[in-house]
């Protein structure tokens, strides 16, 4: 059974006289665990189709449904909700808030509160190699060590799907490789759903999927 369903998903955008389809069209069915990687040009759609995923857009037409639910057609609370529980969210610019530390960052991002929940938060960064850095600034972290921080922050509420767009980008090629590893862990012991956009080759190789997109649409798969 598919834990994510596109049906004829489209998003289009009016510039000047111009439609503009970032995303036109697209069915696709995404099971549990699978990792799958988007590539395609720049200005294709990718980003747009995976915010559309995740429920940060809204479609102009089409469904998208996650464990059974269109998520397209429900109020902005109960979507609020869903993205929490069911979603995290990884960027390329990594997203951290700069006064807090490591482990407040990810702690922030709790959705449902426990006395438990600073040793909840250590046990994450354990998971992405940060367990000693859990007091420190992002300033003081390097570029891969803020990424792990994103990436804990995005796995703090145990979600099904992760959604990461581009989060290599600004990366060099070792730190890329630690990353796109422990992103493929997630998806091979922990059964998490992992969607990537990306130009990198190193994740195309290690992807159980992967789409090509151009003008909107998934030309290869």
């Amino acid at each position: 059974m598919a834990i994510i369903e596109t049906k004829k998903l489209s998003k289009t955008f009016k510039q000047g006289s111009e439609i503009i389809k970032a995303v036109d069209n697209i069915d696709l069915k995404i099971g549990k665990g699978d990792f799958i990687v988007v590539v395609g040009p720049s200005g294709c759609g990718k980003s747009t189709f995976m915010q559309l995923l995740g429920g940060v857009d809204r479609p102009t037409s089409g469904e998208i449904i996650v464990d059974g639910l269109d998520i397209a057609k429900i109020r902005e609370d109960r979507l609020t909700k869903l993205r929490q529980k069911t979603f995290g969210f990884i960027f390329q610019n990594y997203n951290l808030i700069p006064t807090l530390t490591a482990l407040e960052n990810v702690q922030a991002a709790i959705a449902k509160h426990s006395k438990n929940d600073s040793q909840k938060v250590i046990s994450t960064l354990d998971q992405v190699g940060l367990d000693e850095r859990v007091n420190h600034l992002p300033s003081r972290l390097s570029g891969g060590e803020q990424q792990r921080v994103a990436i804990a922050r995005a796995l703090i509420n145990d979600p099904e799907i992760i959604l990461a767009d581009e989060p290599t980008g600004n990366l060099d090629s070792k730190t890329s490789e630690e990353i796109l590893k422990i992103l493929e862990g997630l998806s091979k012991n922990k059964k998490k759903t992992i969607i990537l956009v990306t130009h990198s080759e190193q994740a195309i190789k290690i992807a159980s999927r992967f789409l090509k997109m151009h003008d909107g649409k998934i030309v290869e798969e």
